[in-house]
């Protein structure tokens, strides 16, 4: 989960960064964002190129639809009496159709209404305007999710062990954090990774090309200069 940050051109809102949160709550119907993260999120959207401001929210629907659910609606109502402008995305993962072997993923802009309905928004997916600087902004999110979860795990076992004194329980919630921790390398961390990687190695294949593209470029003009010399 995390705040959306862009701003408002127009009827449309353009979002353009992302501050992921930790989650103060892990109850399976609801989602939590700490004040102070709601905070930290604004001060990092001021200190952004342009005009960008917190203008939403997003959270994650694993393993079931994609529709709010009435702890959602609430959110986002609470959410819209400080700005009406603000929105709420939800993306269905790990939905997987065994039947038909299909995983199925979607995703959701929406609003509370005065009745408390969702009122669905139009999402749209651009290229245009997209910079190195966005592009550095995303990266940098995704790379501290595993942080993140990490300070997550700690707290969830501090909260664990606060007031046992038996040496073998202390030892078994350290274990099971351990055993968490590396769960998370190997199916998040992990793959993060990679794909940073990855994309390190296209960015570089990527400037050879454009410096060759240059290179010819510098030679043409060099040719067409010395023939309007000779003329």
């Amino acid at each position: 989960m995390g705040l959306l940050i862009g701003e408002k051109s127009g009827s449309s809102l353009i979002l353009t960064a992302m501050k992921i949160s930790r989650r103060i709550t892990k109850q399976k119907d609801r989602v939590e964002i700490d004040h102070q993260d709601m905070i930290a999120a604004s001060e990092f959207a001021e200190g952004l190129p342009g005009a960008r401001r917190v203008l939403g929210w997003y959270h994650s629907h694993p393993r079931i639809t994609v529709h709010p659910s009435h702890v959602d609606l609430a959110t986002q109502a609470n959410y819209q009496l400080m700005d009406s402008d603000f929105v709420g995305l939800i993306f269905s993962v790990f939905n997987y159709d065994s039947s038909n072997n299909v995983d199925n993923k979607e995703a959701i802009a929406f609003q509370t209404d005065k009745e408390g309905k969702c009122r669905n928004i139009k999402l749209e997916l651009v290229t245009e305007g997209w910079t190195g600087d966005r592009e550095r902004t995303v990266m940098e999110a995704v790379a501290r999710i595993p942080d993140i979860l990490m300070q997550e795990e700690r707290e969830e076992c501090q909260k664990a062990c606060e007031g046992l004194s038996d040496e073998l329980s202390l030892i078994h919630n350290q274990g099971c954090l351990m055993a968490q921790l590396s769960a998370q390398t190997r199916v998040l961390t992990a793959p993060i990774l990679e794909t940073l990687v990855a994309r390190k190695t296209y960015l570089k294949d990527d400037i050879k090309l454009l410096k060759r593209e240059l290179e010819k470029l510098e030679r043409e003009a060099d040719r067409l200069s010395d023939a309007n010399d000779i003329v």
